[in-house]
């Protein structure tokens, strides 16, 4: 990515992460934490295990604490932010539909793709063509 890629995406990232800080207020600072660990790794693996240790919480108190609060699972969660940072991805980058599905950890481009679509009623590239 060129230098304006980087910035914009510094610049969105941080917007994001303010808007949560102040969504936090109303949330535990658990929640809080395992939402800005899940940010902060979204191009990686995200495995369960990796969040409830990052807040020193068994798997099952991580899992319970997302549903209480959030009304969601821990995956949906994560699936909802990858999707958000595809979509900007899509707007704001020259990135193939490839390269975005692997920097957002998808198994493959066709998996990539059907959650996109499932998620926003269009494909990556017919979202791309509309809103790019």
């Amino acid at each position: 990515p060129d230098l304006y890629d980087l910035v914009h995406g510094m610049a969105y990232n941080y917007a994001v992460k303010m808007k949560l800080v102040l969504k936090e207020k109303k949330k535990s600072p658990r929640l809080a934490r395992m939402v800005s660990y899940i940010e902060d790794h979204l191009h990686e693996k995200i495995e369960l295990a990796d969040i409830a240790e990052h807040v020193n919480v068994s798997r099952t108190y991580a899992s319970a604490i997302f549903k209480e609060e959030l009304g969601i699972t821990i995956s949906e969660f994560i699936r909802k932010e990858r999707m958000l940072e595809a979509k900007r991805l899509l707007r704001d980058t020259d990135m193939t539909v490839a390269a975005i599905a692997d920097s957002l950890s998808f198994c493959s481009q066709s998996y990539f793709t059907k959650n996109f679509t499932e998620t926003e009623g269009m494909t990556p590239l017919e979202y791309r063509r509309q809103y790019g």
